[in-house]
């Protein structure tokens, strides 16, 4: 008969689960912090079980670390519990040590530098004491917490239902003609029953492109026309996501948002995807999207975290299927924004085809091998930016492509020498001085006939003036 484990030999806690088999997630971290602790293992034991059996269960307190650990619960003084043991502050310094690696390895993402940072909504709520039982500790939250705190109440108001309610995002929303917040619809989009729906009319001039090879290049307003926009709420989502999550900017930048996903996050339950894009079965479920559906070890229920499906340089030779990373807590302010801006996007910003991560020109930023890339799913971009919608009622109107494309302009800014020497190239002057001539091909020819430039280089050039 094999010998029974002892409380004190058994470094995987499962007596834990006789208090309240609730604590599962509790006990699955507690067993792999202490087994990777080489000193003093005991009395960190004893410190793990004072702090899940006496003050966790034993004052009611939450079950589940991800709302232990947010800035928003106050936790009671450990020390309440701790204040008649002997070695209360070495006991309260190893629960500390607990949940600093709790919070590093499941509450964490590296920044830009690859540094760790704890995400913005948790903290560890207890300090560490000196061999001084008169210490007192205090639970107070860090500043930077209460002003990244103030930023994310400033962009999303706590009572907040819709993007109509982001007041202040809306009211500093960017104007760029491109690349702008605000972007021309044909009205027949606009839904105004959608509380996410924010839109406006305004007049904007109409310009006239002049000829590229003269002097006096720019735009000539020739008259006015009524024009109806389109919040997008794309930018100002991937800042509050910045603001409550450690990810690096490119990483909010391409999440998936799950719409090819076999199981769709909804309302805070999953239902099967019913789009046109599905993929995988109930019993083989694909799963790209920023929504993760997993079960509950402890209670088999299925709950929700948050994929990030890249990881920088980590996710290099690495097996499609190991690439990005789990933040496994069921986040319950970003959750429900991320799942407005799908169905933001699926209804005003729609697309019909996952696109190529090749066709996306993002190698470098998320640091995969571009021969990778013939080896990745298609994504659904999240963060897919707003572009002008047109409704073509020409009747020789040609079909929607379903493929989605990408241009990557070159990082190249003209000085005003620069333009102007490009200008003059063109001119009528410097080209009859010469007796050149351009063809409607774009090539430049000699007073002979002869070609000196290839056909295109004229257009090309003219297009380099215009859009440096």
């Amino acid at each position: 008969m094999a010998k029974k484990t002892t409380k004190s030999e058994d470094l995987d806690f499962t007596y834990i689960l006789q208090f309240d088999p609730e604590l599962e997630e509790w006990r699955v971290f507690a067993a792999d912090w202490i087994k990777s602790q080489k000193r003093a293992q005991d009395t960190r034991k004893k410190a793990i079980d004072k702090f899940l059996i006496e003050y966790i269960h034993g004052l009611g307190l939450p079950k589940f670390p991800s709302n232990f650990l947010s800035i928003d619960f106050d936790a009671p003084l450990l020390a309440n519990v701790l204040k008649n043991l002997v070695d209360c502050n070495r006991l309260n310094n190893y629960v500390l040590e607990f949940l600093d690696w709790v919070l590093e390895n499941h509450f964490s993402a590296e920044d830009d530098n690859g540094k760790k940072v704890i995400a913005p909504g948790f903290t560890n709520p207890f300090t560490k004491k000196k061999h001084n039982k008169n210490n007192v500790e205090s639970n107070k939250t860090a500043l930077p917490h209460r002003y990244l705190k103030e930023l994310r109440d400033i962009l999303c108001p706590p009572n907040a239902k819709s993007f109509s309610d982001w007041e202040w995002a809306i009211e500093n929303a960017f104007d760029g003609t491109n690349g702008g917040d605000w972007f021309a619809v044909d009205p027949e989009l606009i839904d105004q029953n959608d509380p996410g729906c924010v839109w406006r009319k305004r007049t904007v001039s109409v310009r006239a492109h002049q000829d590229p090879s003269t002097e006096s290049m720019g735009h000539q307003v020739v008259g006015e026309r009524e024009v109806v926009e389109i919040w997008s709420p794309i930018r100002w989502v991937a800042l509050y996501v910045k603001l409550e999550l450690p990810l690096r900017t490119s990483q909010v930048r391409w999440l998936d948002s799950g719409e090819a996903d076999t199981w769709r996050y909804q309302g805070g339950v999953w239902v099967e995807n019913q789009s046109s894009l599905t993929r995988g079965s109930t019993k083989h479920p694909f799963q790209k999207g920023v929504f993760r559906r997993f079960s509950d070890p402890g209670t088999g229920e299925y709950k929700t975290a948050l994929y990030i499906n890249t990881n920088k340089t980590a996710d290099i030779d690495k097996a499609e299927d190991a690439k990005g990373y789990v933040v496994p807590w069921d986040h319950p302010r970003v959750l429900p924004w991320l799942e407005r801006l799908r169905d933001w996007q699926t209804k005003y910003n729609p697309i019909s085809a996952p696109a190529a991560w090749a066709s996306l020109g993002i190698v470098a930023a998320v640091g995969r091998l571009e021969s990778d890339y013939k080896k990745t799913y298609n994504a659904l971009n999240l963060m897919k930016n707003k572009g002008e919608i047109t409704i073509d009622r020409r009747k020789n109107a040609p079909p929607a492509s379903s493929a989605i494309r990408s241009e990557v302009l070159p990082a190249v800014t003209l000085s005003d020498m620069e333009r102007k020497a490009m200008r003059q190239a063109l001119s009528e002057d410097f080209l009859k001085d010469e007796g050149w001539t351009v063809d409607s091909s774009g090539r430049i020819k000699n007073d002979k006939g002869r070609p000196i430039f290839a056909a295109g280089f004229a257009t090309a050039l003219r297009k380099i003036i215009e859009h440096s």
